[in-house]
């Protein structure tokens, strides 16, 4: 089983997939052991375990020390080797590698005994840091010259509950911090989630692998099949997104700054306040082609976001769970009413009234 699925072209695309869903509690495949008490788990056969998806389709996993007490695991100097033979990380025709190394993972609420499908998981990972061929010279050098940094380090935590039986996900945490730059936030409840159809590694390798392989159109069509037939069962209950500035949005201004001096050398350089002033008159600019309640509470937030560094947050609840059906349905009709106003203001309050949007401030220490 391990060969075969070594030997099938999506499997190293999919290592990472799978390394990620171990990680979340949703990997896939039979594990040694699994009905051991919990409790009686060594920390050792805990790491092995929350592994073992991602070893089955390629990857290795190596770390430092592990440890347990508070009914949780602790993983020190983690690195990750996925092997990638795709496109984007092959040189010369060889396979590429990404490889991933984290200072240390902490995991709650694990299921051991039963790693295929869990229901719950909290995860912490910090100082992770991409290598290999996953980020190539010249995105690093024009990561640098923004942000001023070389180092891409990013900081991870989740907390999640899923309920197999309902085909319900409440994802009521989900973070990514780069430092130096902006933590993005997620939290968002669903449910008509077919867990079955997700599980089945061929329906994830032959969508990975659609653009590669556009002549397939059997494959295709059957994982366009059974994609189809899971949208009119999913439902949103609440979203929401929210970006935490860390100093990134200073270092674009400025970058930004930096790059209109070298074309007009002459023209006097902005502070980082005349910049933020400047940010604030665009967006009233924007603003002024929505109307409504919606359009001045995003502008008002947005404009505070811009002044002063915190946390702006994009929240929908709906009135009742909505189906993505019945969403993909309002936004086609949304779109097209806005084609329709040639120039005029358009108001948002529809789509305030569908989703129940709202956007929201607040600042954060530096």
């Amino acid at each position: 089983m391990l060969t075969a699925a070594r030997r099938r072209p999506g499997a190293a695309v999919l290592a990472l997939a799978s390394g990620l869903l171990a990680g979340t509690g949703l990997a896939t495949g039979p594990v040694s052991g699994a009905a051991q008490a919990q409790e009686a788990l060594t920390p050792a056969q805990k790491a092995a375990l929350l592994f073992t998806a991602f070893r089955k389709f390629g990857g290795r996993a190596r770390y430092g020390s592990v440890a347990g007490g508070n009914r949780a695991l602790t993983i020190r100097d983690l690195k990750l080797e996925i092997p990638a033979p795709v496109d984007r990380l092959s040189i010369r025709g060889r396979a590429g590698k990404l490889t991933v190394t984290a200072e240390t993972m902490l995991v709650r609420c694990f299921d051991y005994r039963n790693p295929d499908l869990p229901r719950f998981a909290d995860l912490a990972i910090t100082g992770v840091r991409p290598g290999g061929n996953a980020v190539n010279e010249r995105e690093r050098s024009v990561f640098r010259s923004i942000f001023g940094r070389d180092d891409i380090v990013l900081d991870i935590a989740q907390n999640y509950a899923l309920d197999l039986a309902a085909g319900s996900l409440d994802f009521r945490n989900f973070s990514v911090a780069l430092r130096g730059v902006a933590t993005l936030g997620l939290a968002v409840r669903l449910d008509g989630i077919d867990f079955a159809g997700l599980s089945d590694p061929d329906v994830w390798e032959r969508l990975l692998l659609r653009e590669r392989h556009p002549g397939k159109r059997k494959r295709l069509a059957a994982v366009d099949t059974v994609l189809m037939a899971a949208v009119p069962r999913l439902r949103l209950h609440a979203l929401s997104v929210s970006l935490t500035d860390l100093g990134g949005v200073e270092r674009a201004m400025a970058y930004a700054e930096e790059q209109r001096s070298k074309e007009n050398p002459d023209r006097p350089r902005l502070t980082p306040d005349s910049m933020r002033d400047m940010a604030a008159g665009i967006l009233a600019g924007f603003g002024a082609r929505f109307s409504g309640i919606l359009a001045a509470q995003a502008l008002r937030e947005a404009g505070r976001f811009v002044m002063v560094p915190g946390t702006l947050t994009v929240a929908a609840k709906p009135g009742q769970p909505l189906s993505m059906t019945r969403l993909a349905g309002f936004a086609e009709g949304f779109a097209t009413a806005v084609e329709r106003m040639k120039g005029r203001k358009i108001d948002l309050d529809p789509l305030q009234k569908f989703l129940g949007l709202s956007v929201s401030y607040a600042p954060v220490a530096r």
